[in-house]
């Protein structure tokens, strides 16, 4: 699956959905606007649109489901994040 461009991988939210969900996936994050990464990812061949809103949405391809929001919870600290986290898992 390809990611937004320019966004980065964040080592501790992947390690904590893997761990705390049981999914083999990866967190990504940038600061474009939801509305950019959601345009992107609505262009990628063979992408289900599942639904956008003004804060992200949710897109599948196949079994891999992405997962697009702003703001969104640091489950470490629990602080709000303003930035743009992008989470690709893959189901079995």
């Amino acid at each position: 699956m390809q990611v937004y461009d320019g966004a980065k991988y964040d080592a501790d939210t992947s390690q904590f959905l893997i761990t705390a969900l049981k999914v083999d996936g990866a967190c990504y994050r940038t600061s474009a606007t939801p509305a950019q990464v959601d345009e992107f990812y609505k262009k990628q061949p063979g992408i289900t649109v599942v639904g956008t809103n003004p804060t992200g949405g949710p897109f599948s391809k196949g079994r891999t489901n992405i997962t697009v929001q702003s703001p969104w919870k640091n489950m470490k600290t629990g602080q709000e994040m303003k930035d743009t986290l992008i989470s690709i898992v893959n189901t079995k």
